[in-house]
Protein backbone atom coordinates (compact mmCIF):
# COMPACT_ATOMS: atom_id res chain seq x y z
CA UNK A 1 0.00 0.00 0.00
CA UNK A 2 1.35 3.60 -1.48
CA UNK A 3 0.71 6.73 0.75
CA UNK A 4 -2.52 5.15 2.07
CA UNK A 5 -3.68 3.94 -1.79
CA UNK A 6 -4.67 0.16 -2.46
CA UNK A 7 -6.81 -0.95 -5.60
CA UNK A 8 -8.08 -4.89 -5.44
CA UNK A 9 -6.34 -6.21 -8.50
CA UNK A 10 -8.35 -9.46 -8.90
CA UNK A 11 -10.48 -11.90 -6.64
CA UNK A 12 -8.35 -15.41 -6.83
CA UNK A 13 -11.71 -18.20 -7.03
CA UNK A 14 -12.18 -21.54 -6.11
CA UNK A 15 -9.99 -23.35 -8.60
CA UNK A 16 -8.02 -20.67 -10.09
CA UNK A 17 -4.44 -19.65 -9.39
CA UNK A 18 -2.85 -16.51 -8.44
CA UNK A 19 -0.95 -14.72 -11.35
CA UNK A 20 1.26 -12.98 -9.60
CA UNK A 21 2.36 -16.09 -7.01
CA UNK A 22 2.46 -17.76 -10.53
CA UNK A 23 5.24 -15.06 -12.03
CA UNK A 24 6.90 -15.14 -8.75
CA UNK A 25 7.06 -19.27 -9.16
CA UNK A 26 7.90 -19.74 -12.88
CA UNK A 27 10.23 -16.71 -13.24
CA UNK A 28 11.89 -16.04 -9.79
CA UNK A 29 10.59 -12.35 -9.87
CA UNK A 30 9.33 -11.02 -6.53
CA UNK A 31 6.17 -9.03 -6.60
CA UNK A 32 4.88 -6.94 -3.12
CA UNK A 33 0.86 -7.34 -3.52
CA UNK A 34 -1.05 -8.23 -0.27
CA UNK A 35 -4.09 -10.48 -0.65
CA UNK A 36 -6.76 -10.91 1.52
CA UNK A 37 -8.93 -13.67 2.31
CA UNK A 38 -12.76 -12.59 1.99
CA UNK A 39 -14.24 -15.98 3.13
CA UNK A 40 -12.60 -18.95 5.10
CA UNK A 41 -10.08 -20.15 2.50
CA UNK A 42 -7.24 -22.74 2.31
CA UNK A 43 -3.60 -22.34 1.12
CA UNK A 44 -1.39 -24.05 -0.40
CA UNK A 45 2.19 -23.79 -0.67
CA UNK A 46 5.59 -25.03 -2.41
CA UNK A 47 8.70 -23.95 -3.25
CA UNK A 48 9.50 -23.03 -6.35
CA UNK A 49 11.87 -25.94 -7.47
CA UNK A 50 9.15 -28.18 -6.48
CA UNK A 51 6.84 -26.31 -8.55
CA UNK A 52 9.01 -25.73 -11.50
CA UNK A 53 9.49 -30.22 -11.34
CA UNK A 54 5.57 -30.28 -11.35
CA UNK A 55 5.09 -28.06 -13.90
CA UNK A 56 7.29 -29.87 -16.23
CA UNK A 57 5.76 -33.12 -15.67
CA UNK A 58 2.16 -32.28 -15.16
CA UNK A 59 0.00 -31.43 -18.37
CA UNK A 60 -2.78 -31.11 -16.69
CA UNK A 61 -0.73 -28.45 -13.85
CA UNK A 62 0.47 -26.69 -17.66
CA UNK A 63 -2.92 -26.41 -18.95
CA UNK A 64 -4.14 -25.19 -15.76
CA UNK A 65 -1.10 -22.27 -15.77
CA UNK A 66 -1.59 -21.58 -19.23
CA UNK A 67 -5.59 -21.29 -18.57
CA UNK A 68 -5.00 -18.93 -15.25
CA UNK A 69 -2.49 -16.75 -17.09
CA UNK A 70 -4.75 -16.27 -20.55
CA UNK A 71 -8.05 -15.51 -18.44
CA UNK A 72 -6.37 -13.12 -16.35
CA UNK A 73 -4.45 -10.90 -19.35
CA UNK A 74 -7.99 -11.23 -21.19
CA UNK A 75 -9.29 -9.67 -17.71
CA UNK A 76 -6.50 -7.06 -17.39
CA UNK A 77 -6.55 -5.72 -21.30
CA UNK A 78 -10.51 -5.26 -20.44
CA UNK A 79 -9.86 -3.07 -17.64
CA UNK A 80 -6.84 -1.42 -19.27
CA UNK A 81 -9.57 -0.90 -22.78
CA UNK A 82 -12.40 0.31 -20.68
CA UNK A 83 -9.73 2.47 -18.25
CA UNK A 84 -8.81 4.40 -21.74
CA UNK A 85 -11.80 4.45 -24.14
CA UNK A 86 -14.62 4.19 -21.62
CA UNK A 87 -15.67 7.59 -19.93
CA UNK A 88 -16.01 8.25 -16.57
CA UNK A 89 -20.04 8.67 -16.63
CA UNK A 90 -20.38 5.46 -18.29
CA UNK A 91 -18.45 3.32 -15.96
CA UNK A 92 -19.54 5.19 -13.11
CA UNK A 93 -23.45 3.99 -14.59
CA UNK A 94 -22.10 0.55 -15.13
CA UNK A 95 -21.10 0.33 -11.73
CA UNK A 96 -24.28 2.18 -9.85
CA UNK A 97 -26.40 -0.47 -12.18
CA UNK A 98 -24.34 -3.34 -10.39
CA UNK A 99 -24.19 -1.81 -6.83
CA UNK A 100 -28.30 -1.81 -7.40
CA UNK A 101 -28.52 -5.10 -8.32
CA UNK A 102 -30.12 -3.81 -12.47
CA UNK A 103 -27.24 -5.40 -14.03
CA UNK A 104 -25.17 -9.01 -12.85
CA UNK A 105 -21.63 -8.99 -12.35
CA UNK A 106 -19.35 -10.88 -14.32
CA UNK A 107 -22.15 -12.43 -16.38
CA UNK A 108 -22.21 -9.24 -19.17
CA UNK A 109 -26.19 -9.76 -19.48
CA UNK A 110 -28.26 -7.13 -18.69
CA UNK A 111 -32.28 -6.77 -19.58
CA UNK A 112 -32.78 -5.27 -23.12
CA UNK A 113 -34.98 -2.35 -21.37
CA UNK A 114 -31.99 -0.89 -19.93
CA UNK A 115 -29.93 -0.88 -23.25
CA UNK A 116 -30.21 2.70 -23.78
CA UNK A 117 -28.83 3.87 -21.10
CA UNK A 118 -25.34 1.95 -20.55
CA UNK A 119 -23.20 3.04 -23.70
CA UNK A 120 -20.99 -0.29 -23.21
CA UNK A 121 -23.64 -2.41 -25.28
CA UNK A 122 -21.38 -3.60 -27.82
CA UNK A 123 -19.91 -5.94 -25.13
CA UNK A 124 -23.26 -6.96 -23.51
CA UNK A 125 -25.31 -10.13 -24.42
CA UNK A 126 -29.32 -8.81 -24.93
CA UNK A 127 -31.48 -11.08 -23.12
Amino acid sequence: MHAGREKMLYRVEPGQLCVHTLTNLLNDQDYQAQATAEIGSGLGWMDAGTFRTAYRESNALQRLVVASLSERCFHFVRDIHDLCFRSVSSRLSETLLELVGMMPLCTGRMPSWLLPSVPRVKSLVVS
